[in-house]
């Protein structure tokens, strides 16, 4: 039998920015195909979740090739086409990181590498999204969500025989939406131009966006801004609102 290299990635539900504390929540969607060269388990699926007394690691990766170059190509590949949508942080994209570092593909580690490079911060989220996005889709979601429910209460009403006032869709016109994100309190004004798009303006940061969206069926938006497509799940919870941008 010939030799072969066998990378593995653990994948749990910690945040790297937080010094991997352990997160827990639910899952809204996980999407993971093993192929020839990479195989991986899960003890979560779509729907599912982490408890908060649970051990934090539900997956494993296993990519395998004839040489470590390669093997080490495939786990990024399967860790880049990975979906894990939900409530939970997770090591993918740091995974990813590492792998992709010069010291790795060099192979120029031991066994304190890793907790040097941690230590020092050299690894970072390289994918993070620009603030004013993140906030943007953020506002937007808390502004779909009231336009929704105003329209639902209003119908409520009309079956009733009531006949609310006006004033009651103006969640459908226009919504004024406070965040705080990474302990900054953004104003933004959203603002209905169309019966899919949005006009979302941040008050202090000179920055306007207009946003395209739609429904999809487990309650999350596809939002289209600046010629990219993210998917956005947000859960309000009593410390605020938890979102998950992919």
């Amino acid at each position: 039998t010939q030799p072969m290299h066998v990378i593995a990635c653990r994948i749990t539900a910690e945040n790297p920015e937080m010094e991997f504390q352990p997160t827990s929540g639910t899952i809204f969607h996980l999407n993971f195909r093993s192929t020839p060269h990479v195989w991986g388990y899960f003890s979560v699926s779509s729907n599912g979740g982490v408890h908060q007394f649970a051990d934090s690691q539900f997956g494993h990766l296993f990519a395998t090739a004839k040489t470590r170059e390669d093997a080490r190509r495939n786990m990024v590949q399967a860790l880049k086409e990975l979906t894990i949508q939900g409530e939970i942080r997770t090591t993918v994209e740091y995974l990813s990181h590492i792998l992709e570092s010069r010291d790795f593909v060099e192979n120029q580690v031991s066994t304190t590498w890793l907790e040097g490079m941690m230590k020092n911060k050299s690894i970072t989220d390289k994918g993070k999204l620009p603030v004013p996005i993140v906030v943007s889709l953020g506002a937007l979601y808390r502004a779909w969500r009231a336009s929704r429910d105003a329209q639902k209460a209003y119908m409520d009403c009309l079956q009733r025989g009531q006949i609310p006032p006006m004033s009651d869709l103006q969640p459908t016109i226009e919504t004024k939406v406070d965040l705080i994100y990474h302990m900054t309190k953004y104003e933004t004004l959203v603002a209905c131009s169309g019966p899919r798009h949005f006009d979302v303006q941040l008050r202090k940061d000179d920055w306007t966006a207009s946003i395209e969206v739609h429904e999809l069926a487990d309650q999350g938006l596809l939002a289209m801004l600046d010629g990219k497509r993210f998917i956005v799940y947000g859960r309000e919870q009593p410390d605020g609102l938890r979102l998950s941008i992919d």
